[in-house]
Parts: C-alpha cells; structure tokens; sequence
C-alpha cells in the first residue's frame, strides 16, 4: 500500500534543477526508494524508511527544465507507484482570493488566451478541488491530503475553470523564455480561493506564535458553529489546499488578495505583519534551500470596500504593497491595477469587485516577475513599478521625485488623472503636473499659495488612472498617510474635465438589480435640454455643449458615493463659457433635508472676456451652508431670445484657504 497527495501524480509540472521531496503513506519500517526516469534511464534515485506509523519522505534531485517527460517511481516493500508523464521547468504558487481564483470562464477574451496556451506548449497547472464555501467541511487541523488534478491544455474544459491571471502569466513567462531561446515548462499551482481573509491561508501554530496577530485566530473549540463561514476561519485554506503540498518546490509566489482585509484596523496595522508572516512560512516550505522566493503582489482594484470607512480605504491597503517592496526589496515587489478599466462580466452575476482584464494583468504579472527573477541585462530591469521617493515645496509648487522609473515618467491623454493637491486648511482639488526630468514631476493648483500634501490614485474609486514610469503605472501615493490619526477623503470630481464622459460610481445596497449603474454618464440633460461633447468649440480638446428648447437648459451632475458634491469646501467654481455674452449663467445646488429638497440658486458673473467667442464666468460659492449636496445644475437663460446654446469648458474650483 502506498499514498502520495494528489499533487504527485501524472502529468505533474514540479520545479527543474532542485529537490522534489515526496512523501506519503505505506507499510511501517519498510525501504521507500524513489527514482526519477527517462526513457527507462535514471536520472536521480534516494531511499528511506518509513516510520512507525507509515508515514515517508524521500528527498530526489530534479532535472534541468526541458520538455521531456519523465517518469516518478515510489516502491515501499512490495508494492509500487508511479506517474508518467512529469515535466521539469517554473513552477509558480498562485495564491489568493476571488480575483486570483477568477477563472478563465469569466474573461471575454477567453478563446483567444486558450489559442495562445495551445501554441505554448506543455503549459501545466494543479488544481484543487474547492469544497463549497457553504459545506462547512474545511478541516481544523492541516491535511495531507485533498482531491486534485494536474492539467494541461488539452484538457480545455479543466483549464477553463482555473485562474486566469496565472494562466495569463503562465502563457507570457513561457514566451520569454523562447524569445530568449530557452525552452522552458511553466506551471502553477491553483491555491486560491474567493471571499478568504489572508488568516485563512496562515497555519494556525503560525498565527498562535505572534501576540501582535494571534487575535486572527479562529475559535477552534467552535469551529464549525461561528457568524464566520467555515471557510474563511483562521488556518482553513492553508489546512485543505496548501498543507498537502509540502514537498513540492516553487520558484515564487503570485499573491492577490487584501479584499476581505481591507478595514482601518488591518490597512493601518495587521497586514504586513500578517503578510510577512505567511510569505516567511511559505517560503521556509516551498523554496529550496538556500534560494530566494519572491512574492509578487497585486495591488487592490477601486472598489467601495467599506460603505462606513473612508473612501481611501482602498489606497490604505495598498500602501502596504508599496511599504513591504521598500522594507524589504529582494522579497517583494508588486503590480499596481488602478489604471485598467472597470469591465465585468455582469451576466455571470459579477460587479466590478472583479474585473475581467485579469490577462492584461498577468501579463503585467509576468514582466514584473521576468525582470525580477530572471532578467539578466541589468541596465534596463524595472523590478518594481516606480514610487514616490521625495517631496518638496518650492514656491507654490510640490516638487515629486520618484524611484525605479525605467525608461522615465509619462503619461496618457491630455492629463494626468487622479491627482490631487491640497493646503493646510484646504479640502483636496484636482492639480495640474507637469514631468520636468526622466524621474521629476511638479505638481501645483493656481488658487493654492501653499501646498503641503499630494495624492495620486488613492480613492475607492479612483480607476483608469494614467501617470507611468517605464513599463509599469507609477504605484498610488498619498503624503498625508505618513498621518494615521484620521483618514484622509479626496472626492473626486470627474465632472471638471470634459475627457471624462462616464463616471464609474457605486450604488448602495450592492445587489445583483443595479449593478448596470455603475458605468454612468458624468453630466446628465436639463428638461428641454440636450448635451454633446464638443471638440470643435473647445479650449482644453473637448467642451460639453448644451442646448435647450425651453426658456432655461443646461445640464446637471448627481453625487456619487466617492463623488461629494462638497461644494461648500471652496470659495468660488470658475468656467469658461462661450457664448456667454447671449446668456444669463447660474447654478443651482441640491440639498437633501430629511424628507425635504431645499436649493440654493447662484448667480454667475462675467469675470474675464476670453478670445474667440469665450469668457470666464465665477459662481461665489463662500456663503453655500455644509451640507447634504445631492445634485447641481448648470443652467443658462437666453437673453432677448438669442440662440439657446453654450459651450463649457476648463471648469476649476477655489479651494477655501
């Protein structure tokens, strides 16, 4: 009798030129001699005993990675095992929750990748099988064993329903080695598991060890009757999924998770500690001895993680990714996701808590973790996507510098998205930048004589950001979370600039019937009105145009969870308006009153004639009460029956100092 767990067996992907430890069960106090085969011919043979209680390890060493297979044999007394048809090359553990379990089912461009897996060859991938996470079956104590499979790309419909991301990264890895002439097998291994908290994967001896993270710990005298489902309990997918892979080694880790950590107390305290620890106990299983094992992680996508907290919270636990890649840069580094669009497949029932763009993602995964693990022209490897390094005031500009920056800074479109620049006293605004060296930036808003803080790509819902560095988006930042007494509110204000023509907002309570509304547009037509967007009368590329057929027309803007109409926190709206000289401009602002809609309607005034049929109107807003805003109109009135239509453009706000 001999049992091995599930990952040793046929079509096994296992790491090249290393040390496979193999273990089980047999019959007590008998050899156990392992070989390693090709062709009949030994490669690597080692033998022990087992003990007591049956229990085996034998240590054998790996070929160097190449695509001939190889054949594993374990012989315990009288009886033997074998599995065939075994690959040496990279072996990746891909851990995590939703967004790293995400499976290839749920990207749109699907049979496209598996085209791309097809022509890369014996791609391999060892899958778990999950238990329901209503089962309440994971085990308390570690396993040796689970069911699972290795697959490969002929097994389509299997590989269809493992991650995408490492799937996606698998396929990259193995072109860069080819384009380097290396042929060279790329595995991973599926350890994740959607909802999970990162206590799951620590085992609970781990956790039970540290005081500043042992409150993680689970009831285990309760086990399987707390508020908390079974399997997101302390140690319950380190238990079924990890434990039973110990003897195998790995290059790496790839590590997508924070979603369910992110909450004041973890993003502020618990999580690198929590972190470090994990990537320590994995490292001390799954490397070999003496080799370094990065772990590369992902950055949180915007979302609204927690509806009570700050709108930050988001930027706060990717902070951590950041501060862990700087404390400890041999280990970590990670990928910043803020720059890639919110698409979801809504008709599998999922919200932009998952975006489908995991392959452009894993093959961001794969560069990162090419040039941090394998490229060797030093010159130009980018190990890390760049960071803010310093800060500095001159005048009233803040001078950025920035670390790693490859190639040097850029970025996309007009702008630069996302950033923001405040006083002392003042609430954040949108800034202007400008790049002036391969690593510098100046950052400075025209109305703020004394900036003392910056923020870039930090909100919850803050996406398609746009600022790089080299081959990777420049990592968010925000100097005022060196400050942990409070949190830190942007409000982001898309409806300033006219490039943006949909904004991406929450609706609360999240259910399945209104996750359409999160793609909505930015400004929205009076009654009897009608708006475009307008690139021939314009002074920034784009204005919003507006027509009416009744005696007022206009357009107006809605608040969003992320987006406060907090229009009381500055003193003035500046606009330009062409046309304006034919029309009476206003705006009129929205309060929610308990049961009650109260306005306040602001006059505009002519404050700079502009060239070309334009001119600068002001709206005072210093005297609006703090309130509950919920809407705001541009509206305009005809004079003596001119044509009604107006252009809008370069609208700023006045922070108040």
């Amino acid at each position: 009798m001999i049992k091995v767990p599930n990952v040793f067996s046929d079509r096994a992907l296992f790491l090249h030129s290393s040390v496979l430890e193999l273990r089980g069960i047999a019959d007590a106090d008998v050899n156990v001699n392992a070989k390693i085969l090709q062709d009949g011919s030994v490669f690597s043979e080692s033998s022990s005993t087992s003990a007591k209680d049956g229990s085996f390890s034998v240590c054998v060493k790996t070929p160097p990675a190449s695509f001939l297979e190889y054949t594993v044999t374990i012989t315990a007394g009288n009886d033997t095992y074998s599995f065939n048809k075994v690959l040496f090359g990279e072996l990746w553990i891909a851990s995590g929750q939703s967004n790293m379990a995400m499976s290839n089912s749920q990207q749109p461009d699907w049979e496209g990748e598996y085209r791309r897996l097809l022509s890369s060859n014996k791609l391999r991938a060892y899958a778990p099988r999950k238990l329901a996470n209503d089962s309440m079956e994971y085990p308390v104590d570690p396993q040796s064993f689970h069911d699972g499979e290795w697959i490969d790309p002929d097994n389509k419909s299997a590989y269809t329903l493992v991650s995408a991301l490492a799937t996606a990264f698998s396929i990259e890895l193995f072109d860069f080695f080819k384009r380097r002439g290396e042929s060279v097998p790329i595995g991973f291994i599926n350890a994740s598991y959607g909802g999970t908290p990162i206590s799951a994967w620590i085992p609970d001896d781990v956790l039970a060890k540290d005081e500043s993270i042992a409150f993680k710990r689970s009831d285990r005298a309760s086990w399987n009757n707390q508020e908390t489902p079974n399997f997101q309990q302390s140690s319950a997918q380190y238990n079924y999924i990890v434990h039973p892979l110990i003897g195998v080694k790995a290059r790496g880790m790839l590590w997508y998770q924070g979603e369910n950590d992110t909450v004041k107390e973890q993003t502020l305290h618990v999580y690198q500690k929590l972190l470090t620890t994990l990537y320590g106990t994995y490292k001390e299983l799954f490397a070999p001895r003496g080799s370094s094992f990065p772990c590369i992680c992902s950055q949180i996508y915007p979302w609204a993680y927690e509806y009570e907290k700050s709108e930050c919270d988001a930027g706060y636990m990717n902070r951590n990714f950041t501060e862990l890649a700087r404390k400890y840069p041999d280990d970590f580094s990670f990928v910043p996701v803020c720059d890639l669009p919110p698409i979801w497949t809504y008709h599998l029932d999922n919200g932009p808590i998952h975006p489908a763009h995991k392959y452009k993602l894993g093959r961001r995964f794969a560069k990162l973790t090419w040039n941090f693990c394998y490229e060797t022209d030093f010159a130009n490897m980018q190990k890390y996507p760049a960071t803010l390094r310093s800060y500095s005031k001159e005048g009233n500009v803040l001078h950025l510098e920035f670390n790693d920056v490859g190639e040097g800074l850029y970025y996309s479109g007009q702008r630069v998205r996302g950033i923001y620049i405040r006083s002392l006293r003042s609430a954040y605004v949108p800034a202007l930048c400008k790049i002036v060296s391969n690593n510098e930036m100046d950052v400075w808003h025209p109305y703020i004589d004394e900036p003392i803080h910056v923020a870039y790509a930090v909100s919850s819902g803050e996406t398609e950001t746009n600022l790089f560095a080299g081959e990777f988006p420049v990592a968010p930042f925000c100097t005022e979370f060196t400050d942990e007494n409070g949190y830190v509110e942007i409000g982001i204000k898309t409806w300033l600039f006219n490039d943006v023509i949909a904004d991406f907002i929450y609706q609360q309570p999240m259910t399945k019937m209104n996750k359409r509304a999160f793609s909505i547009p930015v400004f929205n037509p009076l009654c009897d009105s009608e708006i475009c967007y307008d690139s021939v009368f314009n002074r920034s590329g784009r204005s919003l145009a507006v027509f009416g057929d009744g005696e007022y027309f206009g357009a107006y803007i809605k608040k969003g969870q992320y987006r406060p109409l907090d229009l009381y926190n500055y003193s003035s709206l500046k606009m330009s308006v062409y046309n304006s000289k034919e029309l009476f401009s206003f705006i009129t602002v929205y309060y929610k009153e308990e049961n009650s809609i109260n306005t306040v309607r602001i006059e505009g005034v002519a404050e700079e004639e502009l060239d070309f049929g334009w001119e600068r109107v002001a709206f005072d807003l210093s005297d609006l009460p703090k309130g509950d805003i919920t809407q705001v109109d541009f509206a305009f009135k005809s004079k003596e029956n001119r044509t009604p239509t107006a252009n809008i453009d370069e609208l700023i706000l006045v922070p108040k100092v």
